[in-house]
């Protein structure tokens, strides 16, 4: 089990798109229109090579096939969606999470090329959980940026949906170092992130950081009443101590 992105939603991505790409440098490495899903998605990465961590923004699209984004952004607004984690054996995946006590929704094992499962919010920790299989190998991290600085393709699904104009990216690079989900059980996380997740954990009294090769989760005990994505944290030059976009906060560190 791999940590692959986060995903982040709201009626309109552009903003995002713009700040992600143009004063942080971030780099379209995929997206697209997946036909009946009721959402247009847009990967960029964060950073240099293998450092660094990827994400996805989502925004309503398609929507009398499938208004599942709309109904999320009426109740919960824009901001953190899910995060996505991959395996190389989802059958087995989803087997184990049904016998560790955990209930899978949207199980949809119908595409050879993708396969998926969720865990809802209330069995996890944080926001939505995305299971999934890919069988299509785009190769290492530092091979995928190359092709997209080279001007390769970058629509995973569908067609390239955004402007051109919306992705200019700046010269300065920053670096997506952390999420940080703010919690009141910091047992709990480490159980789901660690345990079941798979991430390696490093624990503190009020913070305990979780790592995968495809990103790191910090949980931060603090006064909330549920677990939830408090910010993400960068690093790099071009970084404002603390910038809120679109119902995410952005933070230096």
């Amino acid at each position: 089990m791999n940590f692959d992105h986060v995903a982040l939603a709201a009626e309109r991505v552009v903003p995002l798109q713009r700040l992600l790409a143009g004063r942080h440098g971030g780099v379209v490495i995929g997206g697209g229109t997946p036909p009946g899903s009721g959402f247009q998605a847009m990967q960029l990465r964060l950073g240099r090579g293998e450092d660094g961590m990827t994400i996805e923004l989502l925004e309503p699209w398609d929507v009398d096939h499938n208004d599942f984004l709309v109904r999320f952004l009426r109740t919960r607004g824009p901001g953190p969606h899910h995060f996505t984690f991959k395996t190389q054996d989802i059958q087995s995946e989803l087997e184990r999470f049904r016998s560790i006590g955990f209930e899978p929704v949207g199980i949809d094992f119908s595409k050879t090329f993708w396969r998926e499962f969720f865990i809802h919010p209330k069995q996890g920790h944080g926001p939505v959980i995305q299971v999934a299989q890919s069988d299509v190998d785009r190769g290492s991290m530092s091979e995928r940026l190359d092709r997209a600085l080279a001007g390769g393709e970058t629509a995973s699904w569908g067609v390239s949906w955004w402007s051109s104009d919306d992705v200019v990216r700046g010269s300065a690079i920053s670096t997506l170092e952390q999420i940080v989900i703010a919690t009141p059980d910091i047992d709990a996380g480490v159980k789901f992130y660690g345990d079941v997740l798979g991430g390696v954990v490093d624990r503190t009294a009020r913070t305990a950081t979780i790592t995968w090769s495809g990103g790191t989760i910090m949980l931060e005990k603090l006064p909330v009443d549920r677990p939830r994505v408090d910010r993400l944290e960068m690093s790099g030059d071009n970084v404002a101590e603390e910038h809120l976009e679109l119902g995410t906060r952005f933070v230096a560190v």
